[in-house]
């Protein structure tokens, strides 16, 4: 499908819009709403905390459903703009990002699970200790299938996606170089996390700063620039 360069630099623009509140949603439902509930190690503090936050726990269930809505929105604007430059490398970016939802899907299964579990809607018969270990137990299972395992699928979305942006020759060859290193960062973080759990120290600093740049600059050049002049010789 062939699009003009005004339409291109629109929809690009949309998809830094979208990028922007997949992080602004992110933020909310990976670090602020735990930071409030789970208390690493201590099940009844854990327990305690989600009943007193229940509807910020629930704002979070919420906030990660519409992320999976916006990213699937932005990734079929990403496939618009690039299935010219390698429709095989497109494709393969849009199934990377359906597995990672999947997982986000089954991790608010186990979140809205854990809630039930703590208000006694479920296992209301055993004691309230096994009761609290068993929304520990959930909420743990959930934040790993959120922001544990499925980082080796944000790393492998992001590496064709980088492929094709350097590609393409509308969009400058460093932030395809940035988005394929974020890839693989993001790729030895899961290796560490899945491998070496609870070791990294500064290695795990060093990727989050290398992903993070990567995106970031993504981001506000898509909001900013949105394309630029196509090279010669590149197709739209």
């Amino acid at each position: 499908m062939d699009i003009s360069h005004r339409e291109l630099k629109t929809k690009a623009r949309y998809a830094g819009g979208l990028y922007f509140l997949i992080a602004v949603f992110g933020f909310f439902g990976i670090m602020y709403v735990p930071s409030h509930v789970e208390v690493i190690g201590d099940v009844q503090a854990t327990f305690n905390n989600l009943l007193e936050h229940e509807f910020l726990f629930r704002a979070g269930i919420y906030s990660h459903l519409l992320n999976t809505v916006v990213f699937t929105m932005m990734v079929l604007i990403f496939y618009q703009m690039f299935s010219n430059t390698n429709r095989y490398l497109a494709m393969l970016m849009v199934a990377f990002v359906v597995v990672h939802i999947s997982f986000e899907f089954g991790s608010e299964v186990l979140n809205y699970t854990a809630i039930g579990i703590a208000k006694g809607h479920f296992l209301g018969s055993l004691e309230l200790l096994q009761r609290q270990e068993w929304v520990y137990l959930f909420l743990r299972m959930a934040n790993y299938g959120t922001v544990g395992l499925p980082i080796v699928f944000w790393g492998l979305w992001l590496i064709p996606l980088g492929i094709l942006v350097y590609k393409s020759g509308f969009i400058p060859h460093i932030f395809g170089i940035l988005l394929i290193a974020g890839g693989v960062a993001y790729m030895i973080d899961s290796l560490y996390f899945i491998l070496f759990p609870g070791s990294g120290g500064i290695v795990k600093i060093l990727l989050m700063i290398v992903y993070s740049l990567a995106e970031i600059s993504f981001i506000f050049w898509l909001l900013i620039k949105g394309v630029g002049t196509p090279e010669p010789g590149h197709q739209i």
